[in-house]
């Protein structure tokens, strides 16, 4: 009830662990966000632990578990050395401005 009766909330963060392919319970919280029609970004955490080579494949494969389309967003990030924060800070906080509008 509480993300279903919560009209102000405008985005949700789907957290899932880049190193391994999105389990049964990510790929149906990512379903019922988009059935409820909320704007969904995933976020594919410890991507610090992946190579270059790695991390495209990981991205092929969190795309084509959770059928994510071009409008979907999709965002690697690391806790450890913090890579990709400034684009994930800046595209969720430049997306939320717009769902404002």
């Amino acid at each position: 009830m509480y993300l279903t009766n919560r009209e102000q909330l405008k985005r949700v963060v789907l957290l899932v662990d880049s190193r391994h392919k999105p389990t049964g319970d990510d790929i149906m919280m990512h379903e019922w966000f988009k059935h409820f029609g909320y704007n969904v970004a995933v976020v594919a955490t410890k991507s610090d632990k992946l190579t270059k080579n790695d991390l495209k494949k990981s991205e092929k494969v969190i795309k084509e578990t959770l059928k994510l389309g071009a409008e979907d967003k999709l965002y690697f990030f690391s806790s450890l050395n913090k890579n990709g924060k400034d684009e994930l800070i800046d595209n969720l906080f430049l997306e939320f401005a717009t769902d404002l509008d």
